[in-house]
């Protein structure tokens, strides 16, 4: 499946990413727990999945900011660079 198929199947946004996905995922899992309240190994088994969503989500997080700040890094020395060149 294309990531257009999937769009188109399941209504997403032409933007949408990995995050996205799993904020529906771990949405979906906590409106399932309203019908299941009743039974506490299956809302506690619900609450561990979702934890490991939101940890996930933050190491996904955590790899984008260090690609802007490695980006940013390396334009900055090649500024530098170009500046001991005379070049602006």
């Amino acid at each position: 499946m294309t990531k257009q198929e999937f769009q188109t199947t399941y209504g997403e946004i032409s933007f949408f990413d990995t995050q996205d996905v799993l904020m529906r995922i771990a949405s979906n899992l906590s409106d399932m727990q309203m019908y299941l309240s009743d039974n506490k190994e299956m809302v506690e088994k619900m609450n561990a999945l979702k934890n490991y969503i939101f940890d996930y989500k933050t190491v996904l997080r955590m790899e984008e900011l260090n690609k802007i700040r490695q980006n940013r890094e390396q334009q900055i020395e090649m500024d530098e660079f170009n500046s001991h060149l005379g070049r602006f």
